[in-house]
């Protein structure tokens, strides 16, 4: 059973075929590496100087940076103001290494972790139509990576009931 109309979101291509790698194992008996093998052509474009800091395997914040968002945080100074300061103080967007959305991932750790809601409406409506519940846990594709669950029900005139609605910090059983 096919949906012609449904939309999927789109996903950019990232593994594009290409046979470039590099093998080294240890060789035990002289405790030296060596190379095992070495495919140097690619079937693609390189990532220039400058977009080498957008590649996931060159993100991270150092611990001094962590350290300035930390203290930054502490004196109320607004998340997109810190970002501008440390693309400004290490030179340039190019030179930063992490994106604002993933300097907001690092503030998470001592935000608010895990939030249940319902209103008295889905409570009313859990206490008459709670014989059919599904659980749809719609996971991570919202900004934030962070898994969206909906109690969901259909009522006697098959219209849809919101019973509940939770936004997890993780998967854990807690």
């Amino acid at each position: 059973m096919s949906n012609t109309n449904s939309k999927r979101r789109t996903r950019l291509q990232t593994r594009v075929g290409c046979k470039a790698h590099f093998s080294v194992s240890l060789d035990c008996d002289t405790n030296k590496y060596i190379v095992r093998a070495l495919e140097e052509n690619h079937c693609h474009e390189l990532a220039t100087f400058c977009e080498v800091a957008w590649v996931r395997s060159h993100k991270n914040i150092d611990a001094e940076d962590l350290s300035q968002i930390d203290a930054m945080g502490n004196c109320c100074i607004r998340p997109c103001l810190t970002y501008e300061y440390t693309v400004n103080q290490k030179g340039g967007y190019s030179k930063i290494g992490f994106t604002q959305k993933e300097m907001f991932s690092t503030e998470e750790k001592d935000m608010l972790a895990n939030i249940f809601w319902r209103d008295s409406h889905s409570l009313f409506e859990y206490q008459f139509f709670d014989d059919v519940l599904v659980f749809d846990s719609t996971y991570k594709i919202n900004a934030y990576a962070k898994p969206l669950v909906l109690f969901v029900s259909v009522n006697n005139h098959r219209a849809t009931c919101v019973f509940g609605v939770a936004l997890l910090s993780d998967v854990t059983v807690q």
